[in-house]
């Protein structure tokens, strides 16, 4: 296995915008996608498998086991093209991050995207009073943004960062949107934040009202996985069997 992505279908997009949000601070990015997912209706077109995904499989609802996954959406919004990518898991080492990333982009530029767009969230170094800060981290001088960057200079560690920074050396413009997130976990009001600074940035016209909903059915998932681990991770008492 590599960590080629697969086309379930090529899409008749033309120059489509790449939007990602993936697993993270908060799971602003995967809030955000997934919420884009939904409410743009888009359909599946691609999906990527690594081995530098996490070693476990994922039970659906349908009781069937699959493994984790980058998958890449397709909608049409307003007469534009968007190419929405989300995924399951982190990965697991920095040679993966590069090899995962490379490939991403050597698919997307081959389906004609010029634009990235990466949303996520991020631990300010120092407490930030009042409401939460988007910030947003173009790859090249000449993109012209409204939001400019205030935060510490510094690495920004992942794919998030990565892949705007990858698509740069590939002549590609994007930049990375980062909400501050109050909430490490899990802060649907920081995807709602990011999901309003897309919106200026591309024009695009969204009903977020719905965010909540979709936030609140990921908490509860993450709190079943939080007692499950507990669970597992309780020491249970030995027991002791006698014959006599």
């Amino acid at each position: 296995m590599d960590s080629t992505v697969r086309f379930l279908f090529k899409p008749e997009a033309e120059n489509p915008i790449l939007i990602g949000g993936l697993p993270g601070v908060g799971q602003v990015g995967k809030l955000a996608s997934d919420f884009l997912i939904s409410r743009l209706s888009a359909q599946k077109f691609a999906e990527q498998l690594s081995p530098h995904f996490p070693h476990y499989t994922i039970l659906e609802k349908n009781g069937l086991l699959r493994l984790p996954a980058h998958s890449f959406y397709w909608a049409k919004a307003e007469g534009r093209d968007y190419f929405i990518l989300t995924g399951d898991c982190p990965i697991t080492s920095p040679e993966g991050h590069y090899e995962v990333a490379s490939k991403i982009l050597e698919a997307m530029e081959a389906q004609g995207v010029e634009e990235i767009y990466m949303l996520g969230g991020f631990i300010p170094a120092s407490p930030w009073k009042g409401k939460s800060r988007v910030v947003v981290i173009p790859n090249q001088p000449k993109l012209q943004i409204s939001r400019n960057s205030k935060l510490q200079v510094g690495p920004i560690v992942g794919l998030t960062g990565l892949l705007v920074s990858l698509a740069r050396v590939r002549g590609m413009k994007g930049a990375c949107l980062l909400a501050e997130a109050g909430n490490p976990v899990l802060d649907s009001q920081s995807a709602k934040l990011v999901l309003e600074t897309l919106s200026e940035l591309l024009s695009l016209k969204l009903d977020l009202s719905t965010l909540d909903q979709q936030a609140k059915a990921m908490e509860e998932w993450v709190e079943r996985m939080r007692k499950e681990i507990e669970r597992r991770e309780t020491p249970r008492p030995e027991e002791t069997w006698y014959i006599g």
